[in-house]
Order: C-alpha cells, then structure tokens, then sequence
C-alpha cells in the first residue's frame, strides 16, 4: 500500500522547525484547514498531537488526519482529542482478512 521501497526522499518525520515555519506561514496568509498526512502512518510520530495542538493555538481552524488505525489505542485517542483533532478519517482497505492482508501487508484486520 505505501511505496517505501519506491520513495527516493528520506523517511521519517518533519523537523518540528520546519513544520513550524510551515503552520506559521500558512495561519499568516489565512489558511484554515490542513490534514496532517501525505506519505506514511501519522500515528507513528510521536509528536504527532503537539503538532495538532500547535496548529490549532495558530489559528488553523480545522485539523484532520487519516490513519490506519493500527496503532490506536485509547492513550492515542484521548491525546487526539485533548489536542483539538477535528476529524479523523480511518482507511479500511478491505472488509474481508485476505483482502485486507493482500493491500495492508502486515497489519492486522
């Protein structure tokens, strides 16, 4: 499902100055909405809910994210919540286990 193996781009998470400098820009010219994702599990960053919490003391009004739920819990969802995450959108790729295991490699249905 993810192109690890294809990314040329190194993994791992943004540098919280530059995640700042880009909420900071973008709360300065208006910006309202940002989903925090693009490539990879946002809920493998530690840090994960301060940048919610960040964003939000900046003015971005709406905050989401997608996850594929593997790793929530409920110490991950009340931080979640405590940050002031808008909305989270949870990919089920697949309703049954061989196709979920087939697109989600790894991971538990």
């Amino acid at each position: 499902m993810c192109p690890h193996s294809t990314m040329k781009r190194k993994q791992g998470f943004m540098d919280k100055d530059l995640y700042c400098k880009i909420i900071n820009e973008a709360s300065t010219i208006g910006i309202n909405y940002i989903n925090l994702h693009n490539f990879g599990e946002p809920l493998l960053d530690k840090d994960f809910a301060w940048r919610v919490i960040y964003a939000k003391q900046r003015g971005i009004k709406k905050v989401t994210t997608n996850t594929n739920a593997q790793t929530m819990d409920e110490k991950i969802s009340r931080q979640l919540i405590g940050a002031g995450l808008d909305e989270l959108f949870i990919s089920l790729d697949g309703a049954g286990e061989k196709i979920y295991k087939k697109l989600r490699v790894g991971l538990d249905l």
